[in-house]
């Protein structure tokens, strides 16, 4: 199936800016149980969407919490440390700049959760319109085949090795979250809304939480199902589709207070 070439071309330079990270592989073996309870080729095919868009998810939003929001706090302290003036030109370019690209990576995670989102609908309507190929699956599962068992177990071990990562990545996003940067911390001072800033560091936050739950419960969640338990599909589905709901709730927040506040920090031309 070929793969959305827009957001391929997003992840160029974001990977880029990282060292070692999940590749879609090590990602997608998280979904490999529910592949027994969806066999037709536009459900597999839905799960390989799913797949994709959650290895790109978790590829921006490390970047957000490891690399870019860092670095933000940075440039706000060396300007503090350097006791810049907070209209000096070297401080606003400085904080206009990766505000900017705070910004553009928030735009490429939205088609990501919409995406993720109408997949999920799909899976969902696919899981309660076949019963009778869920019941066939599930007799033949049964007894199956000692190939299919060895192939259990190596998925096993491949998701082993999956959580040992996604752990290790999410650990340092609440590390960075607690060290690092808030923009009622950081930007009261220089910026003329303190409201808005408090709930940009809320929708971070936010953010945060429920891509932990989704990264960090759900998808380690379908590791535990049982063969043609339809319910606990059907239930982590539903909990992921309300996680991405509420991402997108978090980003409309973002997008909506990013733009005044990098036009607040723009070089106008009267201080040239």
């Amino acid at each position: 199936m070929r793969q959305p070439d827009e957001l391929k071309q997003q992840t160029s330079q974001t990977a880029h800016d990282q060292g070692p990270q999940l590749d879609i592989a090590e990602l997608s073996v998280t979904l490999e149980p529910l592949k027994s309870f969806f066999n037709s080729p536009a459900a597999l095919d839905e799960l390989e969407i799913l797949g994709f868009c959650l290895h790109h998810l978790f590829i921006r939003l490390n970047t957000l919490y490891h690399i870019k929001l860092p670095e933000l706090a940075e440039s706000s302290q060396q300007a503090r440390v350097s006791q810049l003036a907070s209209q000096s030109i070297t401080y606003r370019y400085a904080l206009w700049s990766k505000l900017g690209e705070i910004k553009q990576l928030i735009q490429h995670v939205e088609p990501l959760c919409y995406l993720l989102k109408n997949s999920l609908i799909v899976l969902l309507d696919l899981l309660d319109a076949r019963q009778a190929a869920r019941k066939i699956t599930r007799e033949l599962q049964i007894n199956q085949p000692y190939e299919q068992y060895l192939d259990y177990i190596t998925s096993q071990e491949r998701c082993e090795k999956t959580v040992k990562l996604l752990t290790t990545q999410l650990n340092d996003w609440q590390a960075y979250r607690r060290l690092a940067f808030t923009f009622a911390g950081q930007l009261a001072g220089s910026s003329p809304s303190l409201p808005q800033l408090t709930h940009m560091d809320a929708a971070l936050n936010d953010l945060q939480e429920s891509a932990q739950i989704i990264f960090g419960n759900i998808l380690l969640d379908f590791q535990g199902i049982s063969v043609g338990d339809d319910e606990a599909v059907a239930t982590l589905l539903f909990d992921l589709m309300q996680k991405i709901d509420h991402l997108l709730q978090q980003i409309d927040i973002l997008q909506q207070a990013l733009p005044p506040l990098i036009k607040h920090y723009a070089i106008r031309k009267e201080m040239n």
